[in-house]
């Protein structure tokens, strides 16, 4: 089952603070995301973090000064609580959240 978006928006606050960061998110857009990782999973609860990572990645207005932050964070948390270990290193998080141009180079 995905995390659910209430609970995220209300927990962002804290994690706001401790990673210091704007403590501003769009309810709507986290509803959103919340929406979209359930359709992509699919009820196969081995692909919800997954699912989770890339709704909130893509979405970035959820969480526009902790994107990146918060798909890490709420995929992980998906994972936990799933009973699954997600082993991203920084290298493969970096790569997953740059974006591709026509030249073919990450920005």
């Amino acid at each position: 089952m995905i995390l659910d978006a209430a609970e995220i928006i209300e927990g962002y606050p804290f994690v706001a603070k401790r990673w210091r960061r704007v403590p501003m998110c769009d309810p709507a857009a986290v509803h959103a995301c919340c929406e979209l990782a359930r359709e992509l999973a699919e009820g196969a609860v081995a692909d919800e973090p997954a699912a989770v990572f890339f709704a909130f990645a893509s979405r970035r207005r959820a969480f526009p000064f902790a994107w990146k932050l918060m798909a890490t964070l709420l995929s992980r948390r998906q994972a936990e609580v799933n009973g699954l270990v997600l082993d991203l290193s920084k290298a493969a998080f970096d790569a997953s959240t740059s974006r591709s141009t026509p030249g073919g180079h990450a920005s």
